[in-house]
């Protein structure tokens, strides 16, 4: 069963705010992405660059040996934004958790642990965000621009003209 039209529309409204978000930081570099191709999307029009992916690409396995000697994060990147991933990996974990090591920005698109969808519960992106916390050691991300985050907010407020004393 497919995502619902109301789902995909609040992902579509998550990428924005994360991408705006984003581009707010003149990051001077590139963002990796660990989500779907609506975030890369939305960074690209937001002006903002959009890694590569790791050495060894989509494999989804990474030896130790891979992790202290190939999965050398590019000096670039200058944040990881994550997302709800259906391609999530082991190989994604070790390269976001090597780039935040490394210095860059841990950004979620969100902390929803789970969707509904055809009466069962899917994972989110909070669940992929969690599994790259746990892997730094860390109860969360640098920052959250889903709701109800004062971030999600301010791109609401400065992208649509919304006065916020109404």
């Amino acid at each position: 069963q497919g995502v619902s039209s109301a789902a995909s529309d609040v992902y579509k409204r998550q990428a924005f705010v994360a991408a705006q978000h984003a581009a707010s930081l003149n990051l001077n570099g590139s963002v990796y992405v660990v989500g779907g191709d609506g975030i890369r999307d939305e960074l690209q029009q937001a002006g903002v660059e959009v890694a590569q992916e790791p050495p060894g690409g989509l494999e989804p396995a990474c030896t130790a040996e891979e992790f202290v000697n190939d999965l050398v994060p590019d000096s670039n990147i200058k944040a990881v934004i994550v997302g709800c991933d259906s391609s999530f990996t082991y190989r994604k974990i070790c390269y976001a958790s090597r780039c935040i090591q490394a210095g860059a920005v841990f950004i979620s698109t969100n902390l929803d642990a789970g969707d509904m969808h055809g009466g069962v519960l899917m994972p989110g992106a909070g669940a992929c965000v969690g599994a790259i916390c746990s892997a730094l050691g860390r109860d969360e991300p640098d920052v959250n621009c889903g709701k109800p985050s004062s971030i999600m907010l301010s791109v609401i407020r400065d992208s649509r003209g919304v006065d916020l004393s109404r």
